[in-house]
């Protein structure tokens, strides 16, 4: 998702059908919502480097920039005969690459800002919001979704992502439901959205209200954007789906634990983020909270960052991104605005 940028960039460099953009195939639908000026080559397998390499190699690329940090996509580039090969020197990849770049200096600001300066090193302007557009595939999918569900009657339709891969980036369940119950209460649609790995913390929001949909494990990519699109707010955790929801215009709010919103929040206008930068642990980037024993603010110190956070000052600041009629620029000048 923060790559998006970059390769808008590097469309615009290469000129028109310049570009090849090599992705897992499951990513694919988020480059193609992008609307990249570039032919979009899926690898079907992230194990099959030969035949990743074998495709690449059929377009003949003279250049290659390596926006993930792998040894593979070095690889690949490599096998590919590509002649340039950019990248950072990581993952013990650097006599892979003919113009190797350090990462430490690059993770000093937006992660944005590192895939742009890969792309363009002469890049100097503030880091762009990463954009999406939904296609017709995603709603499409979201409709066949939309339509098994109770109409909103006009109500609003709050988003909720209370999943995440790493605990420390995960704000309690029990406080979503809370959240969840007093948007329900208000007459909101709440919907919860969320891969199968989610469907515990799912079912604790859906069950705190009794009239909260769990879609978690139904939608594909797909139709996630397309029902994150649908929203008219969503509150996420720091996720992909936050991102998403980002770059798709929703206006969001984004909760941060163990992260840092310095290097990887959401840069849209419509967006805010939730964190207790106070804490001296915050931010500490570690998938699990290491911290036992007594808390800075609380009685206990795990997961303090996250359990800090209180269901008031998330509703508030739920309500203020609501008000807040910000556009991407090119939206206001679209609207005459």
């Amino acid at each position: 998702m923060l790559a998006l940028p970059a390769l808008r960039r590097a469309a615009e460099l290469a000129g028109s059908g310049g570009l090849v953009v090599q992705v897992v195939e499951g990513l694919a639908p988020v480059v193609a919502m992008a609307g990249i000026d570039g032919e979009l080559l899926p690898v079907r397998d992230r194990h099959g480097v030969v035949r990743a390499a074998r495709e690449l190699r059929a377009r003949a690329p003279d250049r290659g920039v390596l926006l993930t940090p792998s040894f593979s996509a070095a690889l690949i580039c490599r096998l590919a005969g590509v002649a340039e090969r950019r990248g950072t020197a990581t993952d013990g990849r650097g006599w892979l690459l003919t113009d190797r770049v350090q990462r430490g200096p690059l993770l000093a600001g937006h992660r944005v800002k590192e895939y742009l300066t890969l792309v363009d090193p002469g890049w100097t302007a503030p880091a762009p919001a990463p954009r999406l557009r939904p296609t017709e595939a995603a709603r499409h999918a979201w409709a066949s979704i939309a339509r098994g569900l109770p109409s909103s009657d006009g109500a609003p339709t709050l988003g909720l992502v209370p999943g995440s891969a790493a605990p420390s980036r995960r704000w309690p369940a029990e406080r979503f439901a809370e959240l969840a119950a007093r948007r329900a209460g208000a007459g909101e649609r709440v919907l919860v959205f969320g891969g199968r790995d989610d469907a515990a913390a799912a079912r604790t929001v859906a069950a705190a209200t009794g009239g909260a949909h769990d879609l978690s494990g139904r939608t594909s990519l797909e139709a996630l954007a397309g029902g994150l699109a649908a929203c008219d707010a969503v509150v996420a955790n720091d996720t992909g789906p936050m991102h998403l929801a980002a770059a798709l215009g929703t206006p969001l709010v984004a909760l941060f634990g163990a992260g840092d919103p310095r290097q990887t929040g959401p840069l849209s206008p419509r967006s805010t983020v939730v964190v207790r930068g106070t804490l001296p642990c915050v931010p500490c980037l570690r998938n699990r909270c290491p911290r036992r024993g007594a808390g800075y603010e609380l009685p206990e110190a795990r997961l303090e960052c996250l359990r800090i956070l209180g269901v008031d000052e998330v509703e508030e600041a739920l309500m203020t991104v609501r008000r807040e009629d910000v556009r991407f620029p090119e939206e206001a000048v679209d609207d005459g605005g």
